[in-house]
């Protein structure tokens, strides 16, 4: 059933912690980040490789429109990469802010 209900819309959550490399990953820590990034971008390569296959071996050629959602794989896989390094430097920066404002809050107060 579709809806043209702009509340339902904006309710809607999905879950994508199975991209991540421990779906109880805290993306605020550095190591989980590292260990995501790694995970994301193994998946990226590996199906690069797969993919090279059809340019290296004249007689291996998988059909276009496989090999257009193979690259769209790789690439969204990539962008995925992009949104959690963004999402933790923002996290990190807003951290960094409000450490900043109290410590300014505190020097104001002792002055």
């Amino acid at each position: 059933m579709t809806t043209n209900n702009p509340q339902a819309k904006k309710n809607l959550a999905v879950n994508f912690s199975h991209l991540l490399h421990d779906t109880d990953s805290d993306l605020s820590k550095i190591f989980h980040v590292v260990d995501t990034v790694d995970t994301m971008t193994s998946r990226a390569t590996s199906i690069l490789h797969l993919l090279s296959g059809n340019f290296a071996d004249a007689n291996y050629r998988q059909d276009d429109e496989t090999i257009y959602y193979t690259l769209m794989a790789a690439i969204n896989e990539i962008k995925s990469i992009n949104a959690v390094v963004n999402a933790y430097a923002k996290n990190l920066h807003a951290e960094t802010s409000d450490i900043e404002s109290a410590l300014n809050s505190f020097a104001k107060r002792q002055a």
